[in-house]
Order: C-alpha cells, then structure tokens, then sequence
C-alpha cells in the first residue's frame, strides 16, 4: 500500500524538471528573449526569464508593478484583467512624458476635419518611438490588435525600448508632434 501512495510522488517529481526545462525554453526560443532578459535584470517583470511565460497575457497586476518601478501613478481596478496594446501603449507614451506630444497628434487630425480614436495619438507616438514591433510575415500571428491583451513578451519587448530611448529621441518625437499638420479634407478625401 505505502508504494501505491508513494508512485504518485515519484512520477510528480520526475515531472517537474520536464515542465520547468519546457518553461525555459519557451522563454529562450520567444521571439523577445533579449527584452525579458533586459526587462527581468531591471527587475520589472518577473523574477527568471526561465520561468517568464512569455505567451501569457500581461495582467494588470504585472503591469501596475513595472510602471511604478518606472515612476509611473497607476491605479488599477481588476488586478487580473489583462492589459490590452491600447493600454500598455497609452502607459508607456506617458512615462517617457510625452502624453502631450500624442494629444498634438490628435488635435491635428481633427483639425484636418477627421474624426480620429482616441488613442490615434498614443499609438502613433508608440510606433514614432519603436515601443511596437511589427513582426515578421511567417509570425504574423503574433500581432496584436489594440483591443486585444499584451502578450507578457510584447510589453517586455516594449518596456525595454523604453528603457533604451533617448533623450535625443524623446525630443525629435517632440519636434515632430509639435510640427505635425494635415492639411484640411472635406467630402471625399474624408471618407477615403
């Protein structure tokens, strides 16, 4: 009886170093395996890039604690919802303090007579600083669209830009909101 109950125990342990090898390995072979690294030594997301799970969706409570180790306010209401691309974008646009910058972006488009999204500004100033990747054709189905969760590799991979830009950079990003103009559309050119 007492090797019935003892098999169990065995056959558990013999498991743990497979799941923890497999973990290991997903992390290794993620296509933002330099990012986790970088964004586990800063100290922002996780503890190992072993055990980061970078297919997982970024939880609220993940996120809630890189921000404020970035400097950052968050308040967060559901600590388990996940955090969609629209939201990872709008938090970072904001660290590297160039909220007003995206709001510029925006102004102009309406302006112009369009009626823009209200995270128009966010995402163009994200992809103005390199914070989105636009992967590869054959990894396609690693794009996420603004609505969907961040995946945990897509915001280490944007996180880590963050922490890579420039003061150089956030200024050019400045300069560039600060001149950007459409030129006013009516009737067609605004349907189109």
């Amino acid at each position: 009886m007492g090797r019935l109950c003892a098999f169990p125990l065995v056959v558990l342990a013999l498991c743990l170093p497979v799941a923890s090898a497999s973990a290991s390995s997903r992390a290794a072979g993620s296509w933002a395996a330099p990012q986790i690294a970088t964004v586990v030594d800063a100290g922002l997301m996780g503890t190992s890039a072993a055990e980061f799970r970078p297919d997982d969706p970024l939880l609220w409570q993940e996120f809630g604690v890189a921000v404020s180790s970035l400097g950052g306010a968050i308040s967060v209401d559901d600590p388990y919802r996940p955090v969609t691309i629209r939201e990872l974008d709008a938090q970072l646009v904001a660290l590297a303090g160039l909220r007003s910058a995206a709001r510029k972006v925006r102004s102009a488009a309406r302006t112009a007579g369009l009626t823009p999204t209200a995270w128009l500004g966010t995402e163009t100033v994200a992809r103005m600083l390199g914070l989105r990747i636009n992967h590869e054709r054959a990894n396609e189905q690693l794009e996420r669209q603004l609505t969907q969760p961040a995946s945990r590799a897509e915001a280490a991979y944007s996180i880590a830009r963050l922490l890579a830009i420039t003061d150089a950079e956030i200024d050019a990003v400045k300069k560039a909101a600060a001149g950007f103009t459409l030129p006013t559309l009516s009737g067609l050119r605004q349907s189109v």
